[in-house]
Order: structure tokens, then sequence, then C-alpha cells
């Protein structure tokens, strides 16, 4: 999960939307307490803590879409949302290598 909020993140920084590393750090704690198998939930408390324009909305909205593929688009996650798996659990963070090997 962690890894999908970092590739999250530097999406953002790259099509020009600020995100301090005390935002990402906020965000990455604020995971903590939620339901991470609620996709919305996540959805809302990311973008509270790394959105602080109204017009980087959009943009938000879809590069989240990229990194946690809605219900039903047959996206990595299939036809039910699931958070994005650690490095190490067997999946390698949704197909996102880790450069290695």
């Amino acid at each position: 999960m962690l890894r999908a909020v970092e590739g999250l993140i530097a999406e953002l920084r790259e099509v020009g939307i600020p995100v301090r590393v005390s935002e990402g750090i906020d965000a990455a704690a604020a995971l903590r307490h939620l339901d991470l198998g609620q996709r919305e939930e996540v959805k809302a408390s990311l973008r509270a803590c790394l959105v602080k324009d109204a017009q980087h909305l959009g943009a938000f909205d879809t590069i989240f879409d990229l990194y946690f593929a809605p219900p039903g688009t047959g996206g990595p996650s299939g036809d039910d949302f699931q958070p994005p798996r650690a490095a190490g659990d067997g999946n390698g963070g949704q197909g996102q290598g880790d450069g290695a090997g």
C-alpha cells in the first residue's frame, strides 16, 4: 500500500501538483485509521492530505484511479477493490516492479 501511495505522490509531483514531504507522511499515517478495503475512504483520506487546490482535484482523481483501480474495471484489483499489496507479499505491489531482477 505504501508503495502505491509513494507512486501516487510521485505522479502528482510529475504533473505539477505540489506535495510536501510532510503531506506524504500525513497521508501514510492516515491510512492506519482506515478500512483499506473501502476505496472511497482511502481516496477521500489521500485527497484531503495531498490536494490543497481545488484545481488539482481532477488530476488527483485520474492518478488515484491508476494506482487504485476502481471496482469493475478489470484493472489489477479485479472486480472488487483490494488495496495494493506491499512489496514482498508475492504480488510486488500490484505488478509495479521494484527495479530488481
